[in-house]
């Protein structure tokens, strides 16, 4: 006799059973339950019992999670790959990696498409298992960006990833280490060196990014206002544009992002901030910045500001056509007029 198929069940969609089993554990033999804990600390934990990491700022698209969502429902309410957390001494998970699977099925529940005792696939991390010199803090921190290196990443998320390595390499030189290991995509392990290079030139290593870029993450981080910075961190302005802004006092800074805020408003445009909308706010408050007080220029200031252009010539020598060359020129003898 032809079996009948339960498309409910194999979708992980099925109500409560006479026996109220939660969805996703009918897919486990008793066996493979028992097998599935002990390997390499991977469980099968109740959806319900695993929360967010405020640890964890990096963006969470609307468009990607409900596409995420998705591709969840179409897999059986099933994860291709294990979300990554850590026990808590309340019997909850804390999350390291897959905020935005969870953010996914959170959106699924909402839709009566998933249950919240679900059971899900997860790899627990244990802090002490991490044997650096670093206080739980930046172990977290250092297990949440190795997690999520190979995520697709905006400009907040780097400037969050390159602030936290930034701690994280601080504190470990600190420490006295001169090598440290960093996860990789496939799973195996590489050491970097961390003796005889700069901070940031370690941070763009490890991100994958150009020390230069990482150079304007840190200008945003060290001379952008609250504002600014949160401004980037939503991804309301390209960091391009941030650093352009960051070179105004914080207070400037505040004043041309509520000018352009405005602005914006009264047009109704969504669009990120851009060089020409900072442009005009300068212009418009033109006036009113040439009646503030005299700023006051330190070495360090004017080390950090040169330092982009210093990384930008670490690859080696920077081909100018005449007129960039002649533009270079005026521009130093000028920046050397205005600091003589």
């Amino acid at each position: 006799m032809a079996r009948k198929f339960n498309m409910d069940s194999i979708m992980g969609m099925q109500t409560a059973s006479k026996n109220n089993v939660p969805l996703g554990e009918g897919l486990l033999s008793e066996t493979s339950k028992k097998e599935a804990v002990n390997l390499q600390h991977t469980v099968y934990i109740e959806f319900d019992k695993i929360i967010p990491n405020p640890k964890n700022e990096m963006s969470l698209d609307a468009n990607e999670i409900k596409d995420l969502a998705n591709n969840i429902h179409l897999n059986g309410n099933i994860l291709e790959q294990p979300m990554v957390v850590r026990q808590l001494d309340d019997g909850r998970y804390m999350l390291i990696a897959g905020h935005k699977r969870r953010e996914a099925i959170q959106l699924l529940i909402d839709k009566g498409l998933y249950r919240p005792d679900n059971l899900v696939e997860a790899k627990i991390k244990d802090l002490d298992d991490l044997k650096l010199p670093l206080d739980d803090e930046l172990k977290e921190l250092f297990l949440i960006r190795s997690a999520n290196k190979y995520r697709v990443m905006k400009d907040s998320d780097r400037w969050v990833e390159t602030r936290d390595w930034k701690r994280i390499f601080t504190e470990l030189r600190k420490q006295g280490k001169e090598t440290a290991v960093i996860p990789m995509e496939d799973g195996t392990e590489s050491e970097i060196a961390l003796k005889g290079k700069k901070t940031r030139e370690l941070v763009a290593e490890v991100t994958g990014i150009s020390p230069a870029l990482v150079g304007q993450y840190d200008k945003v981080d060290n001379r952008g206002s609250e504002k600014l910075q949160q401004a980037l961190l939503k991804n309301e302005v390209p960091v391009g544009v941030a650093v352009d802004i960051a070179s105004s006092d914080k207070d400037t800074q505040d004043q041309i992002l509520e000018h352009i805020e405005k602005s914006k408003k009264a047009n109704n445009d969504n669009s990120a901030i851009s060089t020409k909308d900072v442009e005009a706010a300068k212009q418009n408050l033109k006036g009113k910045i040439e009646d503030e007080p005299d700023e006051t220029l330190s070495y360090d200031a004017f080390m950090d500001d040169i330092q982009e252009i210093s990384d930008a010539l670490q690859g080696g020598n920077l081909i100018l056509s005449a007129a960039q060359y002649k533009k270079y020129k005026s521009h130093i003898k000028a920046l050397s007029k205005l600091i003589k």
